[in-house]
């Protein structure tokens, strides 16, 4: 028997290859948009939680001054996450918690109303 007979059979097995591999690539590639969709979820998260320790009462988004300092920061957020918070007004100064030396930390931007203005709230977080 020689090779010429059984080509068809080779190129059978070759394509049949070819698909396997594609199909385990495609599988790898899913991973890996399921991994970073749950890291957009957790940024979103951590950015809500924090907007609601410093929200008013019965009104989310809204910031009462009063309640921006680091104590009021742990009580809410526990000892899961090392933060940094700053909140950037229109009118007025920065208001910075700032605690850690965050190296590797992910920032989530959020626009929230402080003094009756716009203000950014920047939220830097990495896990402990």
């Amino acid at each position: 028997m020689t090779i010429s007979q059984h080509i068809g059979f080779i190129i059978g097995y070759i394509i049949l290859l070819g698909i396997a591999v594609g199909f385990a690539a495609n599988f790898i590639s899913v991973d890996d948009k399921f991994s970073a969709k749950l890291d957009n979820a957790e940024d979103s998260v951590v950015a809500n939680r924090v907007i609601r320790c410093f929200s008013k009462e019965g009104d989310f988004g809204v910031i009462d001054i009063s309640t921006f300092n680091d104590e009021i920061l742990g009580k809410c957020m526990g000892d899961k996450y090392l933060l940094n918070v700053k909140l950037s007004r229109i009118e007025g100064e920065d208001m910075i918690i700032e605690n850690y030396n965050l190296r590797q930390a992910r920032v989530v931007n959020r626009y929230v109303v402080a003094d009756g203005k716009g203000a950014k709230l920047e939220v830097s977080y990495s896990r402990i």
